[in-house]
């Protein structure tokens, strides 16, 4: 989906799907793409990008955009993962979440002109990754057994889902 990634302009965006599609498992690839066009054609329907707008009806100041945005993002995911009318996690959903996230946080930074910095793509992630743990139900003991599924190079029968750090792009502290 090399497409979202011409459309995002900001360079910082750029990087954070970049680094989601330079990590995606070639395995979730269709699943991320499926995500990604479900997503998309919500985000900018004509039924529901009106919804949009509330949402940036709720952004005051940049200090309210990460909790909006991933709030946002999560409703989402919800919305893709009922459509889908599956029961286990949807597998790509990280990813497809990170690079959701940098279209809405473009959109915010053209629309209501503000910049979007790397602190705030790292609050955003932050905030989207325990929204999915929290979606999915991922508790500290399931994501150490889906870690150690991972090492072994499985998927947790429990979530069907490959540990979600792996799926995400981890938020770099500090720099």
């Amino acid at each position: 989906m090399a497409s979202l990634m011409k459309s995002v302009q900001d360079p910082l965006l750029k990087q954070v799907i970049r680094q989601v599609e330079f990590s995606l498992k070639p395995e979730l690839q269709e699943s991320y793409n499926q995500i990604l066009a479900a997503g998309m054609t919500l985000m900018y329907s004509e039924d529901t990008f009106p919804e949009m707008d509330k949402y940036l009806d709720e952004i005051k100041g940049p200090e309210d955009v990460p909790k909006i945005i991933s709030h946002g993002i999560l409703k989402l995911l919800s919305v893709v993962q009922n459509e889908s009318k599956q029961q286990e996690p949807l597998k790509a959903a990280g990813p497809a979440c990170i690079t959701l996230m940098a279209q809405a946080l473009e959109f915010v930074e053209k629309k209501l002109n503000i910049q979007v910095d790397k602190q705030m793509v790292d609050e955003t992630t932050t905030l989207i990754k325990e929204g999915i743990f929290s979606l999915y139900k991922i508790t500290p003991d399931v994501l150490k057994q889906l870690q150690q599924g991972a090492a072994k190079g499985q998927t947790s029968p429990s979530t069907g889902a490959p540990p979600p750090p792996a799926e995400t792009p981890q938020p770099e502290h500090g720099a």
